[in-house]
C-alpha cells in the first residue's frame, strides 16, 4: 500500500482528466489507465501486506480477487517446487490455464540461457497472437527447444497462454 498527497489543484486537473477519460467512445480504457498511471508516481510505501497460506479461510477469493483488481501477486515460499506450485494452483495463485514457467538453474550461464529461451518464447508467442495466420503452436515448436532432451533444464513446452507464472527456486536466485 502507498500513498501520494495532492494539492487541491493537483487533484482537480487529475479528476477532470479522468473525466475526459471516462466519457472517450474510443479510447476510454487506455485514456483511464493513462490517468491512474499519472496519479500513480511519486508513491510513498506505506505497508504491504500477506496471506499466510491456504489454510486460511477465503484465501483463495482473496487472491483471485487481488489478481482480477491487476494486483501483480508474489509469494515466497519455503516449500519445496512442487509444494510450492501445488499450493499456488489451490490458492488460485495459478489459474488452470496459465503457462507456468519453472525457471531452474544451477550457474549463471545456464540462467542467462533459461531466461532468453523464455524471454525468445514470449516474443513468439506475441508475434504470432498478432498475425493473422495464428498458427503459432507449429511455429513455435519447430523453433524451441525439445523438451524432452532438456529434462531436467527447467525448460517446459512452449508458451500458449497470455497468463504466465513464473516459479524460481533459491539456487537460481542466487
Amino acid at each position: 500500500m502507498a500513498r501520494r498527497l495532492l494539492s487541491e489543484s493537483e487533484y482537480r486537473c487529475w479528476l477532470n482528466k479522468f473525466k475526459q477519460a471516462e466519457l472517450d467512445l474510443h479510447n476510454r480504457d487506455k485514456l483511464i489507465a493513462e490517468s491512474y498511471s499519472h496519479l500513480e508516481i511519486n508513491l510513498e510505501l506505506i505497508g504491504a501486506t500477506g496471506i499466510e497460506d491456504r489454510l486460511q479461510d477465503r484465501v483463495p477469493e482473496t487472491i483471485e480477487a487481488l489478481r482480477k483488481a491487476g494486483i501483480v501477486v508474489w509469494v515466497l515460499t519455503g516449500d519445496k517446487r512442487e509444494t510450492a506450485v501445488s499450493i499456488a494452483k489451490a490458492c488460485k495463485l495459478f489459474s488452470p490455464t496459465m503457462d507456468i514457467i519453472p525457471l531452474y538453474a544451477r550457474s549463471k550461464d545456464s540462467t542467462e540461457r533459461l531466461l532468453q529461451y523464455y524471454l525468445d518464447q514470449v516474443e513468439q508467442f506475441n508475434e504470432s497472437t498478432n498475425s493473422p495466420t495464428r498458427q503459432r503452436t507449429a511455429e513455435v515448436q519447430e523453433n524451441s527447444f525439445n523438451a524432452k532432451t532438456h529434462r531436467g533444464s527447467g525448460i517446459c513446452a512452449p508458451l500458449v497462454s497470455k497468463e504466465r507464472a513464473l516459479v524460481v527456486d533459491g539456487t537460481t536466485l542466487t
